[in-house]
C-alpha cells in the first residue's frame, strides 16, 4: 500500500464555517521555529477545500491553511477555586498541622 492511500483511509476532513473563532499557529517573534497558537480569530471567507481568509482582532487579514488553524474554545469564567483547589483558612489549623500540610506540599512540586 502506497503511502497516499494509507494517509487517505485515515484523514478526517476538517470542518470550520464562516464565522467561527479560530485560534491560529504562528511562529513565535523571536524565534522562527518555535509556534504558539494565537487567537481568538474570525473566519471571514473559505477559500478552497483547505484555505481559510481569517480577521485578526487587529483587523488583519490572512490566509493560512486549515492545518493551521483549530476551533477556539472560550474558557467559562469561574470566581471560585477550582474544585481540586483546596482553599485553606490559616486559621483554624495547629502548628503541626501547618507543617505537616507544608511538607506534604513540598514533596508534590
Amino acid at each position: 500500500m502506497n503511502h497516499k492511500k494509507y494517509f487517505d483511509k485515515i484523514a478526517k476532513l476538517r470542518v470550520l464555517v464562516n464565522g467561527d473563532k479560530v485560534s491560529v499557529l504562528l511562529p513565535t517573534a523571536s524565534e522562527n521555529l518555535l509556534f504558539q497558537w494565537k487567537g481568538p480569530a474570525v473566519i471571514t471567507e473559505r477559500r478552497e477545500l483547505v484555505n481559510c481568509r481569517v480577521k485578526f482582532e487587529s483587523g488583519e487579514k490572512k490566509t493560512f491553511h486549515i492545518n493551521m488553524l483549530k476551533k477556539y474554545n472560550e474558557r467559562q469564567d469561574s470566581v471560585s477555586a477550582p474544585a481540586n483547589m483546596a482553599v485553606v483558612n490559616n486559621k483554624q489549623f495547629t502548628n503541626n498541622e501547618r507543617q505537616t500540610i507544608r511538607q506534604k506540599t513540598r514533596k508534590m512540586f
